[in-house]
C-alpha cells in the first residue's frame, strides 16, 4: 500500500512497481475551491487537468496488464476527468462509471444530488469480462 499525494513520490516509485500495480486509486481535489485541505483546491482549468493527466500516467504504467484504476471524483470535474482519463487510459478501457451515494439522509425533494462519482479503467479491457459494457 502506497499513500502519496505527491507528483514526486509516484514519480520516484514508477521503474519500481512498473507493470506490478493491481489496482490504483486516486481521489484528486474536486477543484470546488471549497475543501479545506492543505493543498490547492481551486485550480485553473488548464492546470487541474495537467496535474491529473501526469499522475494518471505514471499510475497507468504502474498497472499490471489486468490492473485497475478507480477514482473518486464530484460532479464539478466528473466530465474533465473522465475525458482525460480517456485520453490516458482509452475509451475502450473503461469499465464502469459508478455512483456513490455520501451521507444520503433521503431528503431530497425532487432528485438525490448527494453522490459523487468513481470511474473504474482498466489498463487492458481484454483482460477483463466481454459482457462488461461500455462507459
Amino acid at each position: 500500500l502506497i499513500k502519496s499525494e505527491n507528483y514526486q513520490a509516484l514519480n520516484t516509485l514508477k521503474e519500481k512497481f512498473k507493470g506490478r500495480v493491481k489496482l490504483f486509486y486516486i481521489d484528486p481535489p474536486y477543484n470546488t475551491g471549497e475543501d479545506e485541505f492543505a493543498y490547492t483546491d481551486d485550480f485553473q482549468r488548464s492546470s487541474w487537468l495537467s496535474m491529473i493527466h501526469d499522475r494518471l500516467s505514471l499510475g497507468r504504467s504502474a498497472l499490471s496488464s489486468d490492473g485497475v484504476l478507480l477514482s473518486s471524483i464530484g460532479r464539478e470535474e466528473f466530465a474533465n476527468l473522465k475525458q482525460v482519463t480517456n485520453r490516458v487510459f482509452g475509451e475502450d478501457n473503461c469499465l464502469a462509471e459508478l455512483v456513490w451515494e455520501k451521507g444520503r439522509k433521503n431528503d431530497a425533494k425532487y432528485f438525490s444530488v448527494g453522490h459523487d462519482y468513481v470511474l473504474c479503467y482498466g489498463k487492458s479491457h481484454e483482460k477483463y469480462s466481454s459482457n462488461t459494457e461500455d462507459c
